[in-house]
């Protein structure tokens, strides 16, 4: 396969009219990397599969250059009925690329369903051959959830990982504390490259990541000034951002998960406490066509960084 970046227009209008500078404005872009299977490669008696692949917050596209390689070699060697053709990872308009395209234009407001929106804008302009399959972990699992509430005809089945869809009152009130302790550990200023690589490998929310993963990650997240000192793409404003609105969009998602008829593949991790177990069951047994749920012994929340051959394996 090769992989090159591609830019791609926002939805536009935002959910909210302080998304952007000047407000309401037309103007943010999308980075995403597309991974495509080349041409020699292609059998026609293979029905072709196309993958779009969300983030969670704090996190970029770069983190799924280690499921490509292996998803493409799981596909030609393993699979006699389809083909991965298509992987389309995005880096959401707050984050990674795409942040430094919007640089000066992000608002101090932020909707995850515009995550959702820009998905449906990107699959629907691409309009690839075959089925399309839409994958996110956490804030990127209810966006790749929501996508499929908005476009249902557009993709075959969907995969959210550790995805925020629910909480109680209690949760939301408990996470709301967390935000503090959230501003405190989240860096994103370094005096140089050592600082940086050695706080992203022994002090973030990703120490625990595969090595190749945050590898990935760390080399996509750099950001080299000229006087030498380091940042990473992705401001603390925005993760913040990220973090804060969830509270208040998971109502929202209770409210239209119920409503996909889709079939859904729910994986969690089975130590994983960001979500809730009873909020977990909820979605399972009420309120999604759930054509799969699968728990992964061992797994916390971030088990697409950190148990990425058993992600893969569901996959």
């Amino acid at each position: 396969f090769d992989r090159f970046e591609r830019i791609f227009d926002a939805q536009f209008p935002r959910f909210n009219k302080n998304a952007t500078i000047p407000p309401n404005s037309n103007h943010l872009k999308i980075v995403v990397d597309h991974y495509k299977l080349r041409s020699s490669l292609k059998s026609p008696e293979r029905k072709p599969i196309n993958l779009y692949l969300l983030h969670g917050t704090g996190m970029t596209k770069a983190i799924w250059r280690y499921y490509a390689k292996r998803l493409y070699e799981f596909s030609e060697t393993e699979s006699p009925i389809w083909q991965i053709d298509n992987i389309i990872a995005m880096d959401l308009v707050t984050h990674g690329e795409s942040a430094m395209f919007n640089m000066g234009k992000l608002g101090y407001e932020y909707d995850w369903r515009d995550g959702a929106r820009d998905l449906v804008k990107i699959a629907s302009e691409l309009n690839l051959q075959g089925d399309n399959i839409a994958i996110g972990h956490s804030m990127g699992g209810f966006q790749s959830v929501y996508a499929a509430f908005l476009a249902p005809t557009l993709f075959k089945f969907v995969v959210p990982i550790e995805a925020v869809l629910n909480q109680s009152e209690n949760s939301r009130k408990r996470f709301k504390g967390l935000l503090p302790a959230l501003n405190k550990v989240i860096t994103t200023e370094f005096r140089n490259e050592v600082e940086y690589e050695t706080f992203m490998k022994k002090k973030s929310f990703y120490t625990g990541f595969n090595k190749e993963i945050l590898d990935d990650f760390i080399k996509a997240e750099k950001w080299v000034h000229p006087d030498g000192t380091v940042s990473t793409k992705t401001s603390k404003q925005q993760q913040m951002l990220g973090y804060y609105v969830g509270g208040f969009i998971t109502p929202i998602a209770l409210e239209v998960v119920h409503n996909i008829f889709i079939p859904i593949v729910h994986v969690i991790g089975s130590e994983a406490t960001w979500n809730e177990k009873e909020s977990v069951e909820l979605i399972r047994n009420g309120h999604i066509n759930v054509l799969d749920a699968v728990d992964i012994k061992g797994g916390q929340h971030l088990v697409n960084g950190e148990q990425p051959d058993e992600v893969i394996k569901v996959l």
